[in-house]
């Protein structure tokens, strides 16, 4: 059994005006916002294998195993789909507060649970 957990995956807040003025949209952080100061929720995962050998003689033996990838099958986020904030383009602060993130879509979040079973055949 190997279980995991963290406490998200950070990344950055950015406007979506050229505040500093060098040619590139969408990579600048408005004013006040810290680099990686956005995080993700924090993510579990528990992933399960179990195996078996049958022996029919000494020479031929069978191996079944099962395992599960997100056992519990906790939707776990790890990446977010639009990270941008509407900002003044001529001060760089934003218009309102910053969004909730965590009520968008995500983007990427871990795989749902998956059963695979196996035989193996030793001869």
């Amino acid at each position: 059994m190997i279980a995991t957990a963290n406490s998200g995956e950070r990344f950055n807040i950015v406007s979506t005006s050229d505040i500093n003025g060098d040619g590139a949209t969408i990579s600048d952080r408005p004013v006040g916002i810290k680099r990686n100061s956005g995080t993700t929720p924090p993510q579990f995962n528990v992933d399960l294998r179990y195996s078996r050998f049958f022996n029919f003689t000494e020479r031929y033996k069978l191996g079944v195993f099962g395992e599960f990838q997100n056992l519990f099958n906790i939707n776990s986020i790890v990446q977010f789909n639009n990270v941008t904030v509407t900002t003044n383009p001529s001060t760089g602060d934003l218009f309102g507060g910053l969004p909730d993130f965590k009520a968008r879509n995500q983007s990427t979040s871990q795989d749902s649970r998956q059963f695979q079973l196996g035989l193996k055949f030793i001869f």
